[in-house]
């Protein structure tokens, strides 16, 4: 494997990882994070799950599309789309804004990680 694929790589699994932190690095503070909003245990386990759905629902559509527009415009789609939802997340004010931005980034996650595992699997197969 030569240098710029290597450092396509490294880019593309630096991408997942933002992904993966994306969906489980507020687990930790979600409960205390809810308070605020009066939410039980049980919204709280809508919230971590509705991300499972949405890529469920979206990952065979992103599938397709990135074959047809591109991983990489679908990849950078999908970062912003992730970015924009989890800082809007942070400053939701009502209960149902956290579920439409939890849904959001999962469809983001969903347009990420597809392409990046194709995009992966034709650097390393030869």
């Amino acid at each position: 494997m030569n240098k710029s694929n290597k450092f396509a790589l490294l880019l593309l699994m630096f991408n997942m990882f933002i992904t993966m932190s994306a969906i489980g690095l507020i687990i930790p503070i979600m409960p205390n994070f809810l308070k605020e909003f009066g939410a039980t245990a049980k919204v709280l386990g809508y919230l971590i799950s509705i991300i499972a759905f949405a890529q469920f629902i979206f990952s065979p559509i992103a599938g397709s599309l990135s074959d047809r527009i591109g991983r990489k415009k679908l990849i950078i789609f999908g970062l912003l789309l992730n970015g924009s939802c989890q800082i809007l997340f942070g400053l939701a004010t009502d209960l149902w804004e956290l579920f439409i931005l939890r849904f959001l980034i999962g469809v983001g996650s969903a347009f990420i990680t597809p392409p990046i595992m194709g995009h992966s699997l034709l650097i390393l197969l030869p």
